[in-house]
């Protein structure tokens, strides 16, 4: 990798996405304890995708605690 004082020389990286010696950059983020990461030739193009996979994690998330919710734990008894 190339350090952070090389990426801004050049401009400044979104948060989040650092360029490879190799001139790719990687986008990197978690979700629930797990690292993900995402390659690409194109800053713009690497950024949406980041911002698609977040948003995708997060919609996976609220539908997992909806079933949670709704399917498997017990409802409470009316008293």
């Amino acid at each position: 990798m190339i350090s952070a004082e090389e990426n801004t020389k050049e401009g400044k990286l979104p948060k989040g996405i650092t360029r490879c010696r190799d001139g790719r950059y990687q986008a990197r983020y978690t979700s629930d304890g797990h690292r993900y990461s995402l390659y690409g030739r194109d800053v713009e193009e690497l950024a949406l995708r980041l911002e698609q996979a977040k948003k995708q994690a997060e919609e996976k998330k609220k539908a997992i605690v909806f079933y949670l919710q709704t399917a498997i734990l017990p409802k409470p008894k009316n008293e």
